[in-house]
């Protein structure tokens, strides 16, 4: 006997005739571009993303499952395309403060280049400054300063010896 709210099988699933699309394949439609019933969360999301002050954040929530990821990153990457690209960042030593580096700006795109241009400094640094300071020119140059810098000393010492011995 059947139950006055029992349903048959055939009653669970919804057939609709494919006589009633005007395509033959998903793919030839057109990607849907937007959210469908969710509008007002949409607005305040876009609302959100086109605030110019610092210190405001968007916050979602929602079931898990429900898509929210995908559109927000969506809605963000649209955004983000309209905009001018960000400046880079780049950190480097500060020599006072090992702890907290120094930054600066360089146009968008040129942080790598800028990386890349001192790794190469620092390399050609490692080969040329040994063999710089190795070079006979430096040397004589360096035996020159030792020198006028040791007659220096020695005349100095000599003043206070000949003070010291006065008194």
């Amino acid at each position: 006997m059947p139950k006055k709210h029992e349903l048959k099988a055939s009653n669970l699933r919804c057939i609709c005739s494919p006589k009633i699309f005007s395509f033959k394949k998903t793919s030839e439609l057109k990607p849907l571009d937007k959210v469908i019933g969710q509008e007002r969360a949409v607005e305040a999301i876009e609302f959100g993303l086109n605030m110019e002050s610092k210190g405001y954040n968007i916050f979602v929530t929602g079931l898990e499952g429900t898509g929210k990821s995908t559109i927000i990153r969506d809605l963000v990457t649209a955004h983000a395309q309209k905009q001018p690209p960000p400046n880079d960042w780049c950190l480097v030593n500060n020599f006072n403060d090992e702890f907290r580096p120094q930054t600066f700006e360089v146009p968008s795109g040129k942080g790598a280049v800028f990386a890349k241009r001192m790794n190469k400094l620092i390399d050609d640094l490692k080969k040329e400054l040994p063999k710089a300071l190795e070079s006979d020119s430096y040397l004589r140059k360096l035996d020159t300063i030792k020198k006028r810098y040791s007659e220096l000393q020695n005349r100095y010492l000599k003043k206070m010896e000949k003070f010291a011995a006065d008194r």
